[in-house]
């Protein structure tokens, strides 16, 4: 069954995620990919989203892969090295939080940065 979505990237959405192996995931995330909008895909179900956490712990170490954002009054982390699959038959609701440009533009940058990374380590760019 598909379901239709106006969620788009850069869209902040909210998601009930049902694991088989953990418990469930109710999370913020930010959408970087909606299937119902690529041209070359016939499945259209899916979104990928960046996890969005509350964590302190952000807030004290170095991470090139996080971004900071506040939602209802909270300060959050976006985790650009956190991507997940979420089906759109889960619970997911469209919020009416948005980031600006400059939040999208370091969400772009360490999103890319973070997949660079992982392009560089499964073409073997690794010295162990």
């Amino acid at each position: 069954m598909n379901f239709h979505s106006n969620i788009l990237p850069f869209d902040i959405f909210f998601a009930d995620k049902k694991c088989d192996f953990e418990d469930n995931f109710k999370h913020y995330y930010v959408c970087i990919y909606s299937q119902q909008l690529d041209q070359s895909h016939r499945v259209l179900n899916d979104l990928y989203g960046l996890i969005i956490t509350t964590n302190k712990k952000y807030e004290y170490i170095q991470d090139d892969y996080v971004v900071p954002i506040v939602i209802n009054e909270r300060k959050c982390y976006v985790c650009c090295d956190k991507l997940v699959r979420i089906k759109l038959d889960e619970k997911v609701q469209l919020k009416q939080y948005y980031l600006t440009e400059e939040q999208k533009e370091q969400v772009r940058v360490k999103t890319v940065k973070f997949m660079q990374e992982v392009k560089r380590q499964i073409w073997g760019g690794i010295d162990l």
